[in-house]
């Protein structure tokens, strides 16, 4: 029984991981093209039909439309119909409600964030600062390292127990 229920949470988390990963490059290609399109898919909570998509974007599904298709793709994974799956199995009513309890709330998370970050003006951390730091020398560090042709060759001096310091 262990091993079944192991195996069933294997399946789920992998199946989740597959929907993120598509909802995530989804909302990544759509926000830098149209975050109009983003915001409106996020207010109906994913659950818009494709006439009134079109309707509200005319040129969404124009030929070789690179958001077109990610706006397809989304809608078929929030659908519960997502592409990787063979064409018997889209149609399947429990795996597609499965699916969609998946990616509906990834979907809602990932575009709330992508739309917040894009609208949150990028400002300078102390965190930010102190990468800088740790990536750039100091002005006292690069003072400090002399250049190639001025490192002197110490070898040919030579200490004897009388120059030591008592």
């Amino acid at each position: 029984m262990i091993d079944k229920d192991n195996t069933k949470y294997k399946k789920n988390a992998s199946e989740y991981e597959t929907v993120h990963g598509i909802v995530h490059r989804c909302c990544k290609t759509i926000l830098p093209i149209s975050s109009e399109v983003l915001e409106l898919l996020l207010h109906k909570s994913g659950d818009i039909s494709r006439k009134e998509l079109a309707q509200k974007f005319p040129k969404l599904w124009g030929p070789f439309s690179i958001l077109g298709e990610a706006v397809e793709e989304l809608l078929c994974t929030l659908d519960g119909k997502p592409y990787y799956l063979p064409d018997a199995l889209r149609t399947h009513g429990d795996l597609n409600a499965a699916i969609r309890s998946i990616a509906v709330p990834i979907f809602m998370e990932e575009a709330q964030m992508m739309l917040q970050n894009q609208a949150t003006p990028h400002h300078v951390t102390s965190n930010h600062l102190q990468q800088q730091q740790v990536a750039a020398p100091s002005p006292e560090q690069s003072q400090c390292a002399a250049p190639h042709s001025e490192i002197h060759d110490n070898s040919a001096m030579h200490y004897s127990d009388s120059d030591s310091i008592d």
